[in-house]
């Protein structure tokens, strides 16, 4: 979604932040703008490759001087914690009722 198009309309003081889903910013497109000149930033907190040993793109741009990066912690917020902890409350609760608790990955039998 954003590739070497979008990024060259940006202005070369703009830092771009990514905390929505790896693959929405092409992180070599996004590399070569920063050491380019092209862009003023990164703060980066989901990668394409989420967990993949040693990804050289994701290297550089960790160890990029005008490059921030975070774990995938976006939504490690105390008030993320409470919601989800409300969420399973919810559910565990519909099912102790013999309701249906809502969005399941997999239907009980």
């Amino acid at each position: 979604m954003i590739g070497r198009d979008q990024l060259a309309k940006m202005k070369r003081t703009a830092v771009l932040i990514n905390a929505a889903r790896g693959g929405v910013v092409d992180e070599t497109a996004l590399l070569e703008a920063l050491e380019g000149g092209r862009l003023g930033g990164a703060a980066l907190d989901v990668f394409t490759n989420e967990g993949a040993p040693l990804d050289p793109i994701v290297q550089k741009l960790a160890l990029h001087p005008r490059v921030v990066c975070t774990p995938h912690l976006g939504a490690a917020t105390a008030e993320a914690g409470d919601l989800v902890m409300s969420e399973v409350c919810n559910a565990v609760k519909a099912v102790l009722d013999g309701q249906d608790p809502g969005e399941c990955l997999v239907q009980g039998t």
